[in-house]
C-alpha cells in the first residue's frame, strides 16, 4: 500500500512552515530532513508526506489531475484545516462541502499549487458548523 506521496517546492522552507502547521492538525510532525526534501509522519508503519525540491534540478509543478487526500476526524476538522490552509496564502478551489451524501471535503492548492483534499467518509455532513 501507499508508503510516502511526495510534492514538489521550489521554495523548501516555505513549504516546511505551511506543512509543519498544517500537518500538525493530523497529529504528524517531521520524520526526516535533507537539504532538498522534509517528510512528516505519525507513525512509521503509515504513509508519510514528503516535500522535496526536484532531483533533475528543474522547477517543480503540479500535475494536471494530481491530487493527494488527506483522512479527516469529522466534519469540524476539514473545516480547521481548510482554515489553516488557507490563511498562510493557499488558494482555495472549494469550500468546505458536502459532495454526494457520505462525503464530506475541501480542495484547495498549496504554495506551489499542488491540489490536496482534507475529507471525512460516511458521517452526517448535514451537522452544524462549529465556529472554532
Amino acid at each position: 500500500m501507499t508508503g510516502y506521496i511526495t510534492l514538489g517546492t521550489n521554495e523548501l522552507e516555505k513549504a516546511a512552515v505551511f506543512y509543519d502547521t498544517l500537518l500538525e492538525k493530523f497529529g504528524a510532525a517531521r520524520t526526516y530532513s535533507l537539504e532538498r526534501m522534509i517528510a512528516w509522519g505519525s507513525d512509521p508503519a503509515k504513509p508519510m508526506l514528503v516535500v522535496t525540491k526536484p532531483s533533475d534540478g528543474n522547477t517543480a509543478r503540479p500535475g494536471n489531475g494530481n491530487m493527494i487526500a488527506l483522512i479527516c476526524k469529522d466534519t469540524d476538522h476539514v473545516r480547521a484545516v481548510h482554515k489553516l490552509a488557507v490563511r498562510p496564502g493557499a488558494e482555495n478551489v472549494s469550500p468546505p462541502a458536502e459532495y454526494g451524501g457520505q462525503f464530506f471535503g475541501d480542495y484547495f492548492r498549496d504554495l506551489d499549487g499542488n491540489k490536496i483534499c482534507v475529507f471525512v467518509m460516511s458521517q452526517d455532513t448535514t451537522a452544524p458548523v462549529s465556529e472554532d
